[in-house]
């Protein structure tokens, strides 16, 4: 998160991992899922009991898990005019590079410029607010 802030003005970061960081502490955010799922709080409770374990704060065995991948935040998009994200993105749907992401109602096209992920998307988003997010797999 804080890469994609630096450097601009329109958004001020407050997440997790820049306070930690202005104190020399290192922190992580978690998506855990939508606030309504009740499957977010089985994601929270299993994240936080394996975290425990692989710093051996308790015992346990972690679960085996499939390789995942790793996604880097780029940049984020404000709606700056009336339009509409072009499908029923969800977070973390894969983008091609040229994918039409979004268009506003004078026809400009914001496009992927590179392949990727959709982050964050916010249909609902009002002029001035963020839209979504973009970023790549982590090679």
């Amino acid at each position: 998160w804080p890469e994609i802030y630096a450097n601009q003005s329109i958004i001020e970061d407050f997440s997790t991992e820049r306070t930690a960081n202005d104190f020399g502490k290192s922190a992580t955010t978690l998506e855990c899922g939508y606030h309504k799922d009740k499957k977010a709080e089985d994601i929270a409770y299993d994240a936080i009991y394996n975290a425990l374990i692989c710093f051996g704060m308790i015992d346990g065995i972690l679960p085996f898990r499939d390789i995942k991948t790793h996604v880097v935040m780029k940049e984020f998009v404000i709606k700056e005019k009336e339009g509409v994200l072009v499908g029923d993105f969800k977070h973390l749907d894969k983008i091609k590079k040229g994918d039409v992401i979004a268009i506003y109602d004078d026809g400009e096209k914001l496009i992927a410029p590179n392949d990727g992920y959709i982050l964050l998307p916010n249909h609902d988003a009002k002029i001035g607010a963020e839209w979504y997010y973009f970023g790549v797999e982590k090679l």
